[in-house]
């Protein structure tokens, strides 16, 4: 997005961030936000902030690290900023699958491809994902499928994963930019 801070760009007349925490907010009972820019502003949200260990961003496996590191759970649920229509029907279908103890992490599907950054996954997988890390992976689904992988299948709703990853999508979208 040029450059932008995609979290803090507004949609539908507030940060695209909110989104996410207003559906996840009632299903988990602590929330991490990983970010590497502007903290001051994701700290003002009201929920603990963690950066990646390095200076160079690594993608999105970096900040699910430091997550895993920093949560107190056994487990953690995952979504991309930039997933506005998400819904806590969608979180919760991924933890009733991850709750039955068959996988290690669930991961959404929209019925045309896997959504990788929507998911479940165990924290006794930090030492995997910092091993994974340091190979030089950075692909999350590649990292996923060397674990007891969940699939849960959202093919009945799949506009729930529309993401926006450009500046048009975010104004063609009903939303205006103020930032």
């Amino acid at each position: 997005m040029g450059g932008l801070d995609k979290g803090l760009e507004i949609y539908l007349g507030r940060p695209l961030i909110t989104h996410v925490l207003d559906v996840m907010r009632p299903v988990v009972s602590d929330i991490l936000i990983s970010a590497n820019r502007h903290l001051g502003d994701y700290q003002r949200l009201g929920y603990r902030v963690v950066e990646d260990l390095h200076a160079e961003f690594e993608g999105p496996l970096a900040g699910l690290l430091r997550a895993m590191e920093a949560s107190k759970g056994r487990s953690m649920l995952s979504a991309p900023c930039d997933t506005p229509r998400l819904s806590e029907e969608a979180f919760i279908r991924l933890m009733a699958v991850y709750q039955t103890g068959q996988y290690d992490l669930v991961m959404a599907h929209d019925g045309e491809r896997l959504q990788p950054l929507v998911m479940v996954v165990g924290t006794h997988l930090k030492k995997s994902l910092a091993d994974y890390l340091h190979e030089g992976g950075r692909r999350v689904d590649a990292w996923a499928h060397r674990h007891a992988l969940g699939i849960e299948d959202f093919s009945d709703c799949p506009e729930i994963f529309f993401n926006i990853n450009t500046i048009a999508e975010l104004n063609g979208s009903s939303g205006s930019r103020s930032r």
